[in-house]
């Protein structure tokens, strides 16, 4: 497998706890490309040896060039290594590879998905949960909107039509438009030209502060094969509540990592206990509901 990564230092903690999932369940010869602009050499060696344990993994780092994406459009949340997804095609010297965001945890054998027919499209991917920004950014009639978390892409096609002139031409274009300006990018340039997979299955958007069913629940937690904490609360945050964390855990602990985890459960109790107040809140509130109907 080749899988691409992009991040900074703060998100080396979680895209390690990623990677561990993908390579625990996926026991295959994988290179990782690491897009960066400033990680230190430590940071990357380290990396390296981490990869090294998991398996017959290697790492290529690929140092990036910050002038590339000076004027790209920035807020708070949006980091400038979200915008290296968009010239995987001229960075990465493969057929294929699998762009993960760090976010994410591989629950399972993901070589079905990885190894699908991409014969004449440029990637697969899975439409997002919020259909309406198809429309926001202008999208053709009739396409589906995808989240590029997860992104299988088919480089040798793209790069037969498009070059890193275009997809700059298009981020300048569009700069005033966009809501996720790497995915609103992507989207615009492959429209017509994507498989979709199962989002259920490939890629699970499991947002913070939100209450499943417990059938939502197991599916998460037993099925779904790449699951993605792309809501605004992570699930490692103790200030959060991630109802679906304790995946995320599961594999932090299945590192050896329980010192990290007793701190998060010791910091995170104060918010367990609102949220838990605040879920029986609504319980009672929809029995007294039910009462009034009568």
């Amino acid at each position: 497998m080749n899988i691409i990564i992009a991040i900074n230092e703060k998100y080396i903690p979680p895209a390690k706890t990623m990677l561990f999932s993908l390579f625990r369940n996926n026991r295959e010869k994988s290179t990782v490309y690491l897009l960066h602009k400033d990680l230190t050499a430590k940071s990357v060696e380290e990396l390296r040896l981490f990869l090294e344990r998991c398996g017959d993994v290697s790492l290529v780092e690929k140092r990036m060039d910050s002038r590339l994406f000076a004027d790209a459009p920035r807020m708070k949340w949006w980091s400038e290594e979200m915008y290296y997804r968009l010239l995987a095609f001229a960075l990465i010297p493969e057929e294929r590879a699998l762009w993960l965001d760090a976010d994410i945890i591989v629950n399972g054998d993901i070589r079905e998905f990885y190894y699908q027919e991409l014969k004449g499209y440029y990637c697969s991917a899975c439409a997002g949960s919020d259909q309406s920004w198809a429309q926001l950014i202008g999208l053709e009639a009739g396409r589906l909107y995808f989240n590029s978390g997860v992104i299988l892409y088919n480089l040798d096609e793209i790069r037969k039509n498009h070059t890193i002139e275009d997809v700059l031409r298009c981020l300048n274009e569009h700069s005033d438009n966009l809501k996720a300006p790497d995915q609103d990018i992507l989207n615009l340039l492959y429209q017509g030209k994507v498989v979709y997979s199962d989002p259920a299955m490939f890629n699970h958007e499991v947002f913070g502060d939100f209450i499943y069913s417990k059938n939502e629940r197991s599916f998460i937690m037993h099925q779904a094969k790449i699951i993605h904490f792309n809501g605004p609360v992570k699930p490692w945050d103790p200030k959060g509540a991630n109802s679906a964390g304790e995946l995320w855990w599961k594999y932090e602990l299945l590192q050896g990592n329980k010192l990290e985890y007793y701190k998060y459960k010791i910091f995170h109790f104060p918010t367990k206990c609102r949220y838990g107040l605040r879920e029986i809140y609504f319980i009672i509130l929809a029995q007294l509901k039910k009462l009034h109907k009568r």
